[in-house]
């Protein structure tokens, strides 16, 4: 009687169950899906139900040599040097080099050019030999431990290498940390505000952070 009991139960709870999920059923069949009902619709005008649905839009990643690729310095860019000590930007006044304000000003920009030509010379490496063309068009050179835009030769005195602080095979990049190195084996510093070569020393004074304006990124 036990299991016979047992039996009529579970035959109960089927029997419960079947009648519990067909108005489920009967509604799903009177309401159907938008989905589906669009797919209806359109293979009855003829329509591919498939090539009428809207694909969903996934956005693509944006690729991270895209957005840095305007950070290398190139040659022919036209850069800013923000000394290291001072955080000033060094500016050309009649012919000197100077380090007064932040600005990214007229004065302040240097149109930097590589020693070596060519196609494949574009980028600035560290221990690249370059020049620095000031606003007034002459170049920065140095003469005993002056510095100054005096001329528009290229010539051994105007010749400068980047010494970048942490030298990687990659170009050099907006934003790198670098020293100028004369003809004459010293250093271009910043002292009282002025520009000169007088030691050989890769310190804070000698220091100097490449900068590009916005415009060029």
């Amino acid at each position: 009687q036990a299991r016979f009991r047992i039996k009529r139960s579970a035959a109960t709870a089927r029997a419960r169950g079947i009648r519990e999920a067909a108005p489920a059923r009967r509604r799903a069949a009177m309401c159907p899906r938008p989905a589906a009902l669009l797919v209806v619709i359109l293979r009855l005008f003829g329509l591919s139900p498939i090539g009428a649905l809207p694909r969903p839009e996934v956005a693509q990643p944006r690729s991270s040599a895209d957005e840095t690729a305007g950070l290398v310095i190139h040659a022919g860019d036209v850069i800013f040097l923000r000394h290291l000590s001072s955080g000033k930007i060094v500016d050309v006044e009649g012919m000197f080099l100077r380090a007064r304000k932040n600005g990214h000003g007229t004065r302040q920009a240097f149109k930097l050019e590589k020693m070596e030509t060519g196609a494949v010379c574009g980028n600035i490496y560290a221990d690249d030999r370059v020049f620095l063309t000031a606003h007034t068009g002459r170049r920065v050179g140095v003469d005993g431990e002056v510095v100054a835009a005096a001329d528009t030769a290229r010539g051994p005195r105007q010749e400068l290498v980047v010494e970048a602080l942490h030298p990687t095979p990659a170009p050099l990049r907006s934003g790198a940390i670098v020293f100028l190195r004369a003809h004459t084996g010293k250093t271009i510093e910043i002292f009282g505000g002025v520009a000169q070569a007088r030691f050989d020393k890769k310190g804070a004074a000698q220091a100097f952070i490449i900068e590009k304006p916005r415009s060029s990124y």
